[in-house]
């Protein structure tokens, strides 16, 4: 079971980097530092990018997506983190056009193949940083396994962002607030 959500990811994420690769041949603006359960958090940067606060529990990793700019684990508590940041000009090139709510929609898409029982909650708006931001939930099961990712998209004037994180169902009251603090302090740099 140590792998499981890795290999979910391996494969959802896959299809839906494949898609754009081809393609191109005061209101919550910001975070907390500490979670309920007093989560220490320090900060990544994908140098250029962006930066992401990310728990003291989780490490880098190399495995989860090969489009992500930043990617960060725990397989012995089930904790994942991926980001990937789009180029508006990349996309603009390949005649690809999103909107932040197309750009969700097409995110959460990806992860509609990978679970049975796939369930949505309404995106929720937001401004993370002055950005733009949509933020949902997504439940569902991986064999028997239930699963639950968050799901974040930021548009920026440089970038479409997406911050995925997952876990297992049952860790959901355990990490709840942490993964909604790693999404809500991504910043462009």
């Amino acid at each position: 079971m140590k792998k499981i959500l890795v290999y979910i990811m391996a494969i959802s994420l896959m299809t839906g980097c494949d898609y754009f690769n081809k393609a191109k041949d005061k209101n919550n603006d910001e975070t907390t530092d500490e979670s309920s359960s007093s989560t220490k958090f320090n900060e990544a940067t994908a140098a250029g990018i962006c930066s992401i606060k990310i728990p003291e529990y989780m490490s880098v990793a190399k495995d989860l997506n090969e489009s992500a700019v930043l990617q960060y684990s725990n397989p012995k508590e089930e904790m994942y983190l991926i980001v990937i940041a789009d180029s508006k000009d990349e996309m603009k090139a390949a005649n690809v056009n999103y909107t932040l709510q197309s750009y969700f929609d097409f995110a959460a898409k990806n992860l509609e193949g990978s679970v049975t029982n796939y369930k949505l909650t309404a995106p929720k708006s937001k401004k993370i940083h002055g950005n733009d931001a949509l933020i949902g939930e997504i439940n569902g099961n991986f064999n028997q396994y239930e699963v639950m990712y968050k799901l974040g998209t930021i548009e920026s004037s440089k970038r479409f962002y997406q911050i995925l994180t997952w876990t297992m169902g049952e860790n959901r009251t355990k990490y709840g607030n942490d993964m909604n603090i790693m999404i809500e302090s991504l910043k462009e740099l």
